[in-house]
């Protein structure tokens, strides 16, 4: 059905392996053919519309406010740290957290800075 290239191609924006692809091509053909029938184009539309949701869900990532904080790990554990504060731990609890899950020391000033900046951010 599909070139060795585009198998390539459409596994890479699926973030998936060939072999899956295969498989949840097959899968999907099955499926929807059972309702109605469907072109090989119409079949590559999907992907695209799945790609371009996917480019969308990234863009809506989270965007947080680092101010002046030059911390790499405050960066990596932005999300971690907001759920944290979101469950009401304070900085002291969030440092031993970052610690005992992850073996990562980050101050609890730094911790607090990026939680004041970051206050009036609804991510829950």
């Amino acid at each position: 059905m599909f070139s060795e290239k585009k198998k390539k191609e459409y596994s890479r924006m699926l973030n998936l392996s060939v072999d899956e692809f295969d498989n949840f091509a097959y899968r999907m053909i099955k499926h929807l053919t059972k309702k109605e029938v469907i072109t090989k184009n119409q079949f590559i539309q999907g992907f695209f519309i799945m790609e371009d949701i996917l480019k969308k869900k990234a863009e809506e990532k989270r965007i947080y406010n680092f101010g002046n904080i030059k911390s790499i790990l405050i960066k990596k554990y932005a999300d971690k740290i907001i759920a944290w504060r979101d469950q009401g731990l304070g900085s002291q609890r969030i440092e031993k957290s970052l610690w005992e899950n992850h073996r990562v020391k980050i101050s609890r000033s730094t911790i607090q800075k990026f939680i004041n900046q970051n206050k009036n951010l609804d991510h829950g």
